[in-house]
């Protein structure tokens, strides 16, 4: 894909470029987040599409988030979260029951990863605001270090659903507090896209690809098409794809001594110069609450808008 400034230029010409490799027969095991990463590897294949999961045997216990249709996923379990942003189509199974299927959506166009059509003052906040939640979350997802932030992070992008691929753990975030943070350099970020395409690039990482970035980019880019009017192309969207997987694939490091969530932390301060919501240039404007409108701009690039570089 063609550079524009920050970011990747990403239009229909460009991803229908990409050849596209014929899915192979889905593979089934047990347990999937408690594979080493050769495991992953060599299950998925480098150009393994789609992956199917089973679920019978995993005996961990779920955790829910006691918020009515929500179930935390974050530990890998089954969900019953009916919000995910699958065009109304409810996503998961309860957990515990067994389930085969395919979950990966790597190769399909994916649903919208959160269910708000842009930045809202109701959840605007800082990265430090997010990092408490991602801590705070029932199986502490943000406080994960080493291989288990490096599972962690493979979990984030996770999907499920075989004709309509929809997030599997990210879910969880959706209404939260700090949901959107402002950036100077990056401007408005949507954490629910940030870790869903951090997991997708990394998973691509793991399975060798040679541009994991620009994949999930593609991935971001097919979501965005096929999403409904309401939200599709939202300024945010697109940049906060691209960025999200550039950390995953490029500042990510699952030797720190950092947790995830410190890892992340530190990548917005320092890369994307974080600071506060008020201090965004359409703060003013931008909508207090979630609307039926379609979003207030339109932006088919992965080049932040509300920057100084791009006001």
């Amino acid at each position: 894909m063609a550079q524009t400034g920050m970011g990747y230029q990403t239009n229909e010409s460009n991803v229908e470029r990409i050849p596209i490799q014929k899915e192979p027969q889905a593979q089934t095991f047990s347990q999937p987040w408690t594979m080493s990463l050769d495991e992953a590897r060599a299950a998925w294949g480098g150009n393994r599409l789609a992956l199917s999961f089973n679920r019978s045997g995993d005996n961990r216990p779920g955790s829910a988030d006691n918020r009515p249709g929500s179930n935390d996923n974050l530990s890998g379990t089954g969900s019953n979260d009916k919000r995910s942003g699958s065009g109304g189509k409810p996503s998961g199974s309860a957990e515990g029951v067994p389930d085969s299927r395919l979950v990966s959506g790597f190769g399909r166009p994916l649903t919208v990863p959160g269910i708000l059509c842009e930045p809202i003052v109701a959840q605007a906040g800082t990265i430090e605001t997010f990092v408490r939640v991602m801590n705070n979350s029932p199986s502490k997802i943000g406080q994960q270090k080493g291989a288990d932030a490096e599972r962690a992070l493979l979990r984030l992008g996770a999907t499920e659903g075989i004709f309509f691929p929809a997030p599997k753990t990210t879910p969880y975030f959706n209404l939260k507090e700090g949901r959107y943070i402002y950036t100077e350099k990056g401007g408005w970020m949507d954490m629910v896209h940030f870790l869903f395409y951090a997991g997708r690039a990394y998973a691509y990482k793991s399975m060798g690809e040679k541009n994991p970035i620009g994949k999930a980019v593609q991935e971001g880019y097919w979501q965005e098409r096929f999403d409904n009017k309401r939200s599709s192309y939202s300024y945010e969207d697109l940049p906060t794809d691209k960025l999200g997987a550039e950390f995953a694939v490029k500042y990510f490091d699952p030797k720190s001594p950092l947790t995830l969530a410190e890892q992340i932390q530190k990548y917005f301060k320092e890369n994307l110069q974080a600071t506060t919501p008020e201090k965004a240039p359409n703060y003013t404007t931008m909508p207090k609450k979630d609307s039926d409108n379609p979003p207030t701009r339109i932006n088919k690039t992965t080049t932040p808008v509300y920057t100084k570089d791009n006001p």
